[in-house]
C-alpha cells in the first residue's frame, strides 16, 4: 500500500496457478483469528510480539519469495495493513514529518514508538544502502523469488490482526491483502533491479565514449541495446549518434505512451493488485476492498445510500455558494480547481469501481495463458462473474466540487480524458472475446 516511485516499465510476474503458498498462509492466519477468538492475546501487539503463527508467516513468506519481512508490532499503531519496502518514498516523507516538530502530536496520540521504529529504519536503510555497491543480484518473475543481496533487504510489513477481523474480514481475505503487499516489496526489489542495471549500461558505454574508446562502447551499445533499427547508428563514426538513442531510451524517460500520465501514479497500486490476483486472489482481494471502501463511506451497496449522499453534497454546495456571494464564489472556485481536480489528484490509488475493474483485467490477463488447466480456467471465469457482479451492485459517490474542478481548468479536462483513454485502452486489450474463449475451451 505505502509507496511511491517514478514511473519505470515494470513486468508482471507469472501466473501462479500451481502455487501452494496462498492455502499455507490462510492456516496461519485462520489459528490466528482462533486465537483472537479465544483471547489468547489482549491486543494486535501482543500477538504480533508473541505469537508462533506471527513468526510462521514470516518465515513462511522467506522461504516462498527469499524476501525478508519483518512484522514489528510498533509500527501496526500506523495502518490496518500496509508494507514500507526497502526502497520506498515513505521513509522520507516519515523524515520530513519529523522534522517539522512533531513530537508533542505525535507523544499525545502514542505514536512516539512507531515514530522511532521510523527513524531506526531509516538509519538502517541508509547503512545498507552504503554496502550495495557491486553486489549481485536477479529478480525470477516466472517463479516470483529474488536472489542474492536484494533477499537481505529488509521490508517491514504492517498489520493489524484485530481490526482486520473487526472490518469481518475473512482468512482468504486477508491473505490476499498479505500477498498484494508483499507485491510492493517485490515491485520495490524489481524497480531499484531495473535502475541499477540500466545506470550500469549507461554509465559502462558513456565512460568508453568519453575515454574516446569507440569500438568498446560500440561493443557495449550492441551487448545492452541490440536494436535492429539502430543498426546505422551503431556503424556510425559519430560518437554522439550514440548520444540520442541512450537519452530516448533511458536518460529522458518516456513517463507514458500517452500525452498526460497522471494516471501512471496509480501503477504500483495496480502492480501489486496484479501479484495478489496472480496467486488466483483476484476475487478475495475485490470482496477485501469493498468491504474496507464500504465501511469508510468511499462506496455504497444501497442505492438509496448514494442518492442521499449525492442531493446531501448538491445541497451543501449550492448552500456555502449562497453564502460565500459572488467575490466569494470565485474565489473558491479558484481554490477547488487546484484541489478537486484530475490534475492535481493524487492517483496513487484508482477511484473503487475502477480498482476493482483492473483487478478483473488482470483475470483476463490470466487467461490468455492457453496452457492453464481445465480447472484453473474456471475458477478464473467464476472469479470473472463474481469481480463483475460486485461492480455492478457497488455505488461510487464523487463529489460534485470534483465535477465541477474537472470541468473548469483546460488541465483538469486534459487528465480526466486521458485516465479515461488509457482505461478503455486496457479494457480493449482485456476484453470480452478472451472470457468467451476461455469459456468455449472448457465447454467442450
Amino acid at each position: 500500500m505505502i509507496f511511491s516511485e517514478d514511473n519505470i516499465g515494470l513486468e508482471l510476474i507469472q501466473y501462479q496457478n500451481k502455487d501452494s503458498f496462498p492455502d499455507k498462509l490462510n492456516k496461519l492466519v485462520e489459528n490466528i483469528y482462533k486465537q483472537i477468538d479465544n483471547k489468547v492475546y489482549a491486543t494486535n501487539k501482543d500477538l504480533l510480539d508473541k505469537s508462533s503463527f506471527v513468526k510462521d508467516i514470516k518465515n513462511l513468506i522467506q522461504e516462498r519469495f527469499n524476501i525478508s519481512i519483518v512484522i514489528d508490532k510498533e509500527l501496526s499503531v500506523l495502518d490496518i495493513a500496509a508494507i514500507v519496502p526497502f526502497f520506498s518514498d515513505y521513509l522520507d516523507e516519515k523524515r520530513r514529518l519529523h522534522n517539522i516538530g512533531t513530537d508533542n502530536f505525535i507523544n499525545l496520540f502514542k505514536f512516539d514508538n512507531a515514530i522511532k521504529k521510523i527513524n531506526f529504519i531509516i538509519k538502517e536503510r541508509d547503512e545498507m544502502i552504503k554496502k550495495l555497491h557491486n553486489k549481485k543480484g536477479y529478480i525470477d518473475l516466472k517463479n516470483a523469488r529474488v536472489g542474492g543481496y536484494l533477499s537481505n533487504l529488509k521490508h517491514y510489513l504492517i498489520l493489524d490482526f484485530f481490526a482486520l477481523k473487526e472490518h469481518t474480514l475473512t482468512s482468504r481475505e486477508v491473505v490476499a491483502i498479505i500477498i498484494h503487499e508483499i507485491g510492493h516489496a517485490f515491485g520495490g526489489l524489481e524497480y531499484h533491479y531495473k535502475l541499477e542495471k540500466t545506470n550500469t549500461t549507461i554509465l559502462d558505454i558513456l565512460s568508453n565514449i568519453n575515454n574516446n574508446n569507440l569500438d568498446k562502447a560500440t561493443y557495449v551499445f550492441k551487448t545492452h541495446f541490440d536494436y535492429k533499427k539502430d543498426i546505422p547508428t551503431i556503424n556510425s563514426k559519430d560518437r554522439f549518434d550514440f548520444y540520442s538513442i541512450i537519452a530516448f531510451t533511458y536518460l529522458n524517460e518516456i513517463r507514458t505512451q500517452l500525452v498526460n500520465g497522471k494516471y501512471d501514479e496509480t501503477n504500483f497500486e495496480n502492480i501489486a493488485d496484479s501479484f495478489s490476483a496472480r496467486f488466483g486472489l483476484g476475487k478475495e482481494l475485490v470482496t477485501s476492498l469493498n468491504k474496507i471502501n464500504v465501511r469508510y463511506g468511499q462506496v455504497s451497496t444501497s442505492t438509496g445510500s448514494f442518492y442521499n449522499l449525492f442531493f446531501i453534497n448538491l445541497l451543501l454546495s449550492l448552500m456555502l455558494f449562497a453564502l460565500l456571494g459572488p467575490v466569494g464564489i470565485a474565489l473558491f472556485l479558484y481554490c477547488i480547481i487546484y484541489i478537486f481536480g484530475k490534475d492535481n489528484a493524487d492517483l496513487t490509488y484508482d477511484l473503487p469501481l475502477d480498482r476493482y475493474n483492473r483487478i478483473k483485467n488482470s483475470i483476463t490477463n490470466n487467461l490468455k495463458n492457453l496452457n492453464l488447466p481445465n480447472d484453473v480456467i474456471k475458477d478464473l471465469l467464476e472469479q470473472y462473474i463474481f469481480i463483475t457482479n460486485v461492480i455492478e451492485k457497488t455505488n461510487y459517490f464523487e463529489s460534485s466540487l470534483n465535477t465541477v474542478a474537472d470541468y473548469i481548468l483546460p488541465s483538469n479536462r486534459d487528465a480526466k480524458y486521458y485516465i479515461k483513454l488509457q482505461q478503455d485502452i486496457e479494457n480493449g486489450l482485456n476484453n470480452i472475446l478472451f472470457i468467451k474463449v476461455a469459456e468455449i475451451s472448457v465447454s467442450k
